[in-house]
């Protein structure tokens, strides 16, 4: 058996490329040939019979409406006359007879009423929510498939019509059909064979011309190039082949020019990004200088008018929704001023980024219970208005990520200013955490560590993470200092 399909490999390997597409071709055809001829007597089978299940409950539903009046009457003969009819008028009817309330056959296409126990047994009228509706069992039986319908001749049940009808019509005409296919698709697969061998022929020719410029091509014959075919596949494999030869010196200069673009993309990109982050600023700035100078304003008025209605004379309630109202009214204020710092704060264009930090670990320290060490280096004053915000950002996004997760009992912040950057440490003692797990695992959902990135990449800086479970965390940013001149043109 081994040597058999030894030989049979050896034989398809050595065959020719011709060969092998015929053969290929020959037995796609002939598998779908196979496969429509099935599917086509299968989808017929299929129709036909859902005919006959139709006709079946078709048929059940016409014996049952026109059984009503003569089973209301106790008109025997008319039953037999509607059962005699109908059974005469199809010929795949097998039995048809009437069943009484007491489940007694009342008429029957069998004058003799023989009507089986396993018969009157195998199928019923349903019942749903006090109703009968119709019921179609298909039934295996000594005379062949029949289907068996039952129908309730009153929707609230009592009589009913059995109808049985048989296949025999679905068989015959199927054999017709199928004799009739079977030349159809004998005729259609000679011809796609024929075809499909010219098609293979002809197709093949060019690649053989194909394979003897590659020949020549890998022997050093960069001069040639391929004969321009048809419009087809392999006049298209023919025109790239020639181009590729033509496009091998320009690879290296296109790579470099697309190079470049990313670079020019990515400055712009960086200048776009840098814009939506002023203009946010831009807006806090707004918001917060709102918030205090109208909102506060107005609260502050409110509260010298309920000071003025103090000084008359209220009553002990009064006196104690006054007394309610002027806590509320300096709470909303201490909220609103609150706000406005964590939205802009004043300070930080007043006095500049070390007086804001300061500011902020004063407020971090009087809020939470760990202890905040701030060192400042260097002429902080110094430093442009797009790195003061970054810096600041930068060292209120790590602490509230240190208040949030770190649990940690130390925090420490060190700012460096010289003349060629500005970098910042932010280090805790905290539980840590994995940064490579985090950043690879669930990398949507740590969106701060992300902007803090973004931020500093936009200034040409760099922020690294350095943390380990158990470990605290440390994020150090670095940030490169442009001339004066070099900010105010950009």
């Amino acid at each position: 058996m081994k040597a058999v399909i030894k030989t049979i490999t050896g034989a398809v390997r050595n065959a020719s490329l011709q060969m092998k597409m015929f053969s290929l071709t020959a037995a796609v055809v002939v598998a779908v040939a196979a496969c429509s001829f099935a599917w086509m007597q299968s989808a017929l089978s299929g129709s036909l019979s859902l005919q006959v299940e139709s006709r079946a409950r078709a048929l059940a539903t016409y014996v049952a409406s026109r059984s009503i009046d003569p089973l209301l009457t106790n008109n025997i003969y008319a039953l037999n006359a509607l059962v005699d009819d109908t059974v005469k008028n199809n010929e795949d009817v097998k039995y048809l007879f009437i069943v009484g309330e007491n489940g007694e056959v009342i008429v029957s296409s069998e004058k003799a009423l023989a009507v089986s126990d396993e018969l009157l047994a195998a199928n019923a009228s349903v019942a749903e929510d006090g109703l009968y509706r119709e019921s179609s069992k298909a039934l295996e039986t000594d005379a062949g498939r029949i289907m068996d319908n039952a129908a309730p001749v009153f929707k609230e049940g009592g009589a009913e019509v059995r109808v049985g009808m048989g296949y025999e019509s679905v068989g015959s005409f199927m054999t017709d059909v199928s004799s009739q296919l079977l030349v159809i698709v004998g005729l259609v697969l000679a011809v796609a064979m024929a075809v499909s061998y010219a098609i293979v022929k002809v197709t093949l020719r060019p690649v053989k011309d194909l394979v003897g410029l590659t020949e020549r091509v890998s022997e050093g014959e960069l001069g040639e190039r391929a004969h321009e075919y048809n419009h087809d596949e392999i006049g298209r494999l023919a025109e790239s082949f020639n181009r590729m030869l033509d496009d091998l010196q320009m690879a290296e200069a296109e790579r470099n020019d697309y190079v470049g673009e990313l670079a020019d993309k990515e400055r712009i990109l960086g200048l776009l990004l840098q814009k939506v982050i002023n203009a946010q600023e831009d807006e806090r700035k707004r918001i917060a200088r709102e918030l205090h100078d109208e909102t506060s304003h107005s609260l502050t008025a409110m509260l010298i008018e309920l000071q003025e209605l103090r000084r008359g004379s209220l009553t002990a309630d009064q006196e104690g929704h006054a007394v309610a109202l002027k806590s509320l009214i300096d709470q909303a204020l201490k909220d609103i001023n609150q706000l406005a710092w964590n939205l802009r704060p004043s300070v930080l264009d007043k006095f500049g980024l070390q007086v804001s930090l300061e500011r902020y670990v004063e407020e971090i320290e009087a809020h939470h219970s760990f202890s905040v060490d701030l060192v400042v280096q260097g002429d902080a004053a110094s430093l442009p208005p797009d790195v003061e915000i970054t810096i600041y950002r930068l060292v209120q996004e790590a602490v509230t990520n240190v208040v949030k997760y770190a649990h940690a009992r130390e925090l420490g912040i060190m700012l460096v200013v010289n003349a060629a950057f500005v970098s910042v440490v932010v280090e805790d003692d905290g539980v840590g955490f994995d940064v490579g797990a985090v950043t690879r695992l669930r990398p949507g959902e740590h969106l701060g560590l992300l902007g803090m990135d973004e931020r500093v990449s936009i200034l040409g800086g760099t922020l690294d993470i350095e943390s380990s479970v158990g470990g605290g965390t440390t994020i150090i940013a670095k940030v490169p200092l442009r001339d004066k001149g070099a900010s105010d043109e950009t």
